[in-house]
């Protein structure tokens, strides 16, 4: 895979989005699709895609898919590290994904939560 291929695969935003969690921490399908408030088809669709081009890895977990990111190709592509890492902060969509990512994160629920909540963020009952 070379560069162009690459800033091909990144040319859509919902896939920057999943980026851009997964440098983060690991989710499943249900926790992206919750977190980015899409479709569980479009989500799996964009995973499928970075997946196929190696940018995210899988692990199955009991009923439960996990992706992360591929950091060896992220070392491999300086490009995309400072893009992830850095220069994504700039645009606020990403700030507000992070920010739903951290309260989810603190309030110890999981993907059969959401999957009770109906993955909808809104749904979801944090203890403040």
């Amino acid at each position: 895979m070379d560069a162009i291929t690459i800033l091909k695969i990144l040319s859509d935003q919902t896939r920057l989005r999943i980026l851009n969690l997964l440098k983060e921490d690991s989710l499943c399908v249900g926790e992206i699709q919750t977190l980015l408030d899409i479709k569980q088809p479009n989500a799996s669709k964009h995973l499928e895609k970075l997946k196929l081009y190696e940018l995210i890895l899988s692990k199955k977990k009991a009923q439960w898919v996990y992706y992360q990111i591929n950091l060896e190709k992220f070392e491999k592509y300086k490009f995309l590290k400072d893009l992830l890492f850095s220069d994504i902060k700039r645009e606020e969509i990403f700030n507000i994904d992070i920010s739903r990512l951290k309260k989810y994160k603190n309030s110890d629920l999981c993907c059969q939560d959401l999957k009770n909540v109906g993955f909808k963020f809104d749904n979801i009952k944090f203890n403040t």
